[in-house]
């Protein structure tokens, strides 16, 4: 089950989650208020402790942009080690859209997260 998700406007979002898409990689070198219109359309939801963000052989059209919290890609089994932790900035999801496959790993919520 997703969590619901809240519609952000640039200028309403939290100085925290300004900062964190300023400094991800993703917009790191972007002035945010250039693609404010962008970022108006991309919802921000809490994701608990837990929760599977992307299962392997599913479909996925999103990619995530990790505002706070940790998330862990596990290879194979959720029970496996994870082969990487995202921390705020970092995103998910891009690898199924780039190559339109299915999802190829479980990304999990290693504690609440707090997604775009």
């Amino acid at each position: 089950m997703r969590p619901a998700a809240n519609q952000n406007s640039l200028s309403t979002m939290s100085p925290l989650d300004r900062a964190t898409l300023s400094h991800s990689r993703l917009f790191r070198n972007i002035s945010l208020e250039s693609v404010e219109y962008l970022l108006d359309a991309c919802p921000v939801a809490d994701f608990p402790a837990g929760c599977d963000l992307l299962s392997p052989d599913k479909p996925n059209s999103n990619l995530y942009l990790l505002l706070a919290g940790r998330l862990s890609v596990h290879l194979g089994d959720k029970s496996y080690t994870p082969h990487v932790v995202f921390e705020a900035g970092d995103c998910a999801g891009e690898m199924s859209i780039l190559d339109s496959k299915p999802v190829s790993a479980y990304v999990i919520a290693q504690e609440n997260c707090r997604l775009m």
